[in-house]
């Protein structure tokens, strides 16, 4: 019997022998087979590449249109809840950020509690999301991915019982700019249908006053329905960089309330409507590794939304806790400056955080120290913060995504 390398020389020769044969029976102005196989396999390449090159441009002009659209928009006609923990919460900031991360599925807790200092019924916001990629294709040299995700959001809002429950479905589209994955740009669009209820009975008119005991009488004010409902509507774009080992870095801009809903308990059209302002997010940061145990993540986000301002700067710092980095701390410090109606800009907060990573799962706690005017009633004390996430099929580093 032949050993391996003979059957395998025998079939290389035998490959080369019909080569060789061909070449003696042709006459030199016809290509061989070999040639034309050659040829054909030159042109698929090129036109794969030419495919993916003009893919890239129109995928990049779109999103180019999309910043002009998005720039512009924020001049058109409340300020939404917010986290301080805001990259904890990656689709309420940007749906361009759905299925954007290191993983198959991943799953997302956050709640804040506000103003509990001098409110009976504090501020209370709760945020489930739950979201997922899968390439597109798996031959493909580039690892084009597809994002999906679920958001829900619930704000009650003090003693009258306002709350606003909202449901969302998010997808987007990652368009990867190299080979390796390292290099990609986002875009993604978010539609939510939101319930705003208020509850009447919290609330005491001056003619229900009996001049005696107190507001015992019934009003004769003329109330609106106590529910209202309307869809919304956001899109944004993301773009993200891992140009070495060490360096990370990535930018977003999203648009928020862009069907600019109105958000009216009145039915009468006699009544102006209450159209929510657009919302403009601007996003950026990057990621440095100083060693194997420690990173730090310096960023920013400015929400611009009507005549309000608001910013958050600041920066995290990882430490590793072990050799292979599976339980990491994180430590970070941020500031608030907001701006008002007046345009004045003044301090609205210093926030403390703090997190713990164990493998794919996250846990933090932040707390708002407020500054602003509003110290005298709240003693400084401003709004506690906490998320949780879970990420599955934990699996590549290269896909960057804002944590903590």
């Amino acid at each position: 019997m032949k050993s391996h390398n003979q059957t395998l020389k025998s079939c290389l020769c035998g490959r080369i022998d019909e080569y060789e044969l061909e070449g003696k029976f042709n006459d030199g102005n016809q290509p061989t087979h070999f040639q034309k196989q050659m040829q054909q396999r030159t042109i698929k390449s090129e036109t794969g590449n030419k495919i993916h090159q003009t893919m890239s441009k129109h995928f990049i002009t779109l999103c180019t249109t999309a910043i002009l659209i998005l720039v512009i928009s924020v001049t058109a006609i409340g300020q939404d809840r917010h986290f301080s923990q805001f990259y904890a919460a990656p689709l309420s900031l940007n749906p361009a950020m759905t299925g954007q991360f290191e993983g198959k599925y991943r799953g997302i807790l956050n709640y804040r509690r506000q103003w509990n200092s001098f409110l009976e019924r504090p501020f209370n916001t709760m945020g489930l999301s739950a979201d997922g990629n899968f390439r597109i294709s798996k031959s493909g040299k580039y690892p084009d991915k597809l994002g999906l995700g679920v958001t829900f959001y619930s704000d009650n809002l003090g003693s009258q019982s306002y709350s606003t429950d909202q449901i969302g479905l998010s997808g987007a589209f990652h368009k990867s700019l190299d080979f390796k994955g390292t290099h990609y740009i986002s875009a993604g669009y978010q539609l939510n249908l939101v319930q705003k209820s208020i509850n009447f009975n919290g609330l005491t008119f001056n003619d229900q006053f009996d001049g005696i005991n107190g507001y015992n009488l019934s009003t004769e004010e003329s109330l609106p329905v106590n529910t209202v409902g309307y869809a919304d509507m956001s899109a944004g774009i993301f773009w993200s960089l891992v140009p070495t080992a060490k360096v990370a870095v990535y930018a977003g801009l999203g648009l928020h309330h862009f069907n600019v809903p109105d958000a009216s308990y009145y039915e009468n059209p006699e009544v102006e409507p209450d159209r929510i302002f657009m919302k403009t997010t601007i996003q950026g940061g990057l990621r440095y590794k100083i060693s194997n145990f420690y990173d730090i993540e310096p960023r920013f986000v400015v929400f611009l939304q009507g005549p309000h301002i608001e910013a958050n700067v600041g920066a995290n710092l990882r430490i590793a806790l072990d050799d292979y980095s599976t339980r990491n701390l994180y430590v970070g410090a941020w500031l608030r400056p907001v701006s008002d109606v007046d345009g004045s800009f003044t301090l609205d907060a210093l926030v403390g955080m703090l997190a713990f990573r164990q493998e794919n799962v996250q846990v933090g706690l932040s707390y708002d120290v407020n500054t602003s005017s509003l110290t005298n009633s709240t003693q400084g004390r401003g709004g506690f913060e906490f998320s949780a996430s879970f990420i599955g099929f934990y699996e590549d580093d290269n896909i960057i995504c804002p944590q903590f």
